[in-house]
């Protein structure tokens, strides 16, 4: 069973504190099963980081963020934000945070 939890604000800040520019990516199974990556966690997330100053460039949550085919897919159409953006945070479990990092190998990928 995977369960996966936010890490704390504390983290977040510590890890972002050289970011200015993100795109979130969540995950729309288990991470959203727990609270942790659905599109109403990455909507939380997106207001967090704006209060302490951080731009969030897009967001989107695919079906499944550890399918590499799925989140190519889903993230093609936001080729310009993530372009833009220093970072990517991912709100999935380690199986996608790895998928984003090996799709974007160039971006600061953090796990949120």
């Amino acid at each position: 069973m995977i369960v996966q939890e936010i890490k704390p604000n504390e983290k977040i800040i510590e890890m972002l504190k050289n970011v200015k520019k993100v795109f979130l990516v969540g995950c729309g199974d288990c991470a959203t099963v727990c609270e942790a990556g659905g599109d109403n966690d990455l909507q939380k997330m997106k207001e967090f980081l704006e209060s302490l100053g951080k731009w969030v460039t897009g967001m989107d949550v695919p079906d499944t963020s550890c399918h590499i085919p799925d989140v190519k897919s889903r993230l093609k159409k936001y080729e310009k934000e993530i372009a833009e953006s220093d970072g990517i945070c991912v709100m999935s479990c380690g199986a996608g945070v790895q998928t984003v990092g090996t799709l974007y190998e160039e971006k600061g990928v953090f796990p949120m």
